[in-house]
């Protein structure tokens, strides 16, 4: 039996439930979040720009805009000499700011449509299987609009500074305008906070242990 479902529309845009948990990928921080996003447009545009103000985060690239492999779990084009190539970027970092009370309005704005994602009681699944209970469970959610872009991805993350500036601190790329990844081995750094260790300019973990940073090749990922 085949049954074909029309997601719900919301104005003018339409409403599309994800089966994603918001308890997925715990460990991920918000910063976390927002450096997946901000190493995805470096690899679109290595002028990105990255910048907060009155209260909103933009990170904003001229890139080829977000095709449909941007939401499908598992699928990526990504090489291995791109900075966005850790976990799943786009397609969990929204997972992970609609989740986190201290942010509020997430946008997506790139060519040809815009969207916003969010953590409701939905299911894709609804009046097909049964659920578990009165009440549908949450996941992330994702409400699709017309835009009128036509080059590049704009996202604009409304949060605190503080937020903004831990991601961006996580950056090498933003910190030292003229930065290049190391390439054939590790380059060793003594100044700043010791024990930091980046890979490719990104700041992957910490051990205090290190009495200075290190930044690996991304062929060490």
């Amino acid at each position: 039996m085949s049954t074909n479902r029309k997601p719900a529309l919301r104005g003018n845009g339409i409403s599309m439930p994800f089966p994603i948990s918001p308890d997925y990928v715990k460990k991920w921080t918000t910063p976390r979040a927002i450096v997946e996003l901000i190493a995805n447009a470096l690899d679109e545009d290595s002028k990105a720009a990255v910048f907060w103000a009155d209260g909103l985060l933009t990170i904003e690239d001229q890139g080829p805009g977000i095709t449909q492999d941007a939401f499908v779990l598992g699928a990526s084009n990504k090489t291995s000499q791109q900075i966005g190539q850790f976990g799943e970027g786009k397609k969990l970092a929204a997972l992970v700011l609609a989740r986190d009370p201290e942010i509020g309005e997430i946008w997506f704005e790139t060519v040809g449509y815009k969207f916003t994602p969010s953590i409701e009681n939905r299911s894709p699944l609804d009046g097909i299987v049964p659920m578990r209970g009165d009440k549908a469970a949450a996941t992330l959610v994702y409400t699709l609009y017309p835009g009128e872009r036509t080059t590049g991805t704009k996202i604009t993350i409304q949060c605190p500074k503080h937020v903004a500036d831990d991601a961006i601190s996580r950056v090498l790329h933003l910190a030292q305008p003229d930065y290049t990844p190391p390439r054939d081995k590790a380059r060793i750094m003594f100044d700043g906070t010791p024990g930091r260790i980046f890979i490719g300019g990104i700041l992957v973990s910490t051990d205090p242990r290190l009495s200075a940073s290190y930044d690996l090749p991304l062929d060490m990922a």
